[in-house]
């Protein structure tokens, strides 16, 4: 499909425009396979250049981006309950690291009010699974 394409497009933008369109079937349909995997397959080169493997790409900083705020937030809430309340069990540290960024936020500002473990247990309790 690809050498016909190429046989009977008129400019290379029309060319680029279509491997976009296969790239992009191709991978949806075999999203296990690598980028190199997906060039070999299609022999072309040049693959990180389209629109898909671009916006995927984007899409891929703005997960770890925010995986890694979810993990610096849950990190921060540990210590704080550490040394508000003393060494964690790891049933707690568990649950804590389980919940979703709103909790984790509305745990930063709860445990201002905790005075002992069982405040943290009561507070964890009340949350929706």
């Amino acid at each position: 499909m690809l050498k016909r394409s190429k046989q009977e497009t008129a400019s290379q933008e029309e060319f680029r425009a279509i491997i976009g369109i296969i790239t992009t079937v191709i991978a949806y349909k075999f999203s296990k396979l690598s980028r190199a995997e997906v060039e070999k397959m299609l022999e072309i080169t040049g693959l990180q250049e389209t629109r898909f493997y671009q916006e995927a790409k984007q899409e891929g900083r703005q997960e770890g981006r925010q995986e890694g705020r979810i993990e610096e937030r849950q990190s921060l809430i540990l210590d704080q309950l550490t040394g508000l309340l003393g060494e964690l069990p790891g049933s707690i540290q568990e649950k804590i690291t389980a919940l979703s960024s709103d909790r984790l936020k509305s745990l930063g500002l709860a445990l201002l009010k905790f005075n002992q473990l069982t405040d943290l247990e009561e507070w964890l309790k009340n949350q929706p699974e």
